[in-house]
C-alpha cells in the first residue's frame, strides 16, 4: 500500500516572478512544499553584493497564494520596480 503522507506531483502550477529596479531585485515563488502545503518564497536585494534576504511564508491554500502574488505585485509596481521575469502567462497578468 502507498504512504498517503508523501504528495505526489504538484497539482498546481508553481508560479515565478521577477521585478527589478535600478540595482535592486525582488523575486517571488509560489511553490509547495515536501508536505503538499503552499509556500511563497521572497527574496531581495542588491545586484553585485553579497546582502540580501530570504523568507518562506507559509500559504493556507493555492488561492491565497495567488491573492498574495498579486498584492505582492501591486505593491513592488508601487514601488517603481518592473516586471522582467517569471512564467509567460505571469506576464500578461501583470500587464506587461
Amino acid at each position: 500500500m502507498a504512504d498517503r503522507s508523501t504528495p505526489g506531483p504538484p497539482s498546481e502550477p508553481w508560479i515565478t516572478r521577477c521585478w527589478e529596479r535600478d540595482r535592486r531585485y525582488y523575486t517571488v515563488r509560489l511553490q509547495q512544499d515536501l508536505w503538499g502545503g503552499w509556500v511563497i518564497t521572497l527574496a531581495w536585494g542588491r545586484r553585485g553584493s553579497a546582502l540580501g534576504r530570504v523568507v518562506d511564508q507559509p500559504c493556507a491554500s493555492y488561492e491565497e497564494g495567488l491573492a498574495l502574488l498579486e498584492q505582492i505585485g501591486r505593491r513592488r509596481r508601487q514601488h517603481g520596480y518592473w516586471l522582467v521575469g517569471g512564467d509567460p502567462l505571469d506576464k500578461e497578468a501583470e500587464g506587461g
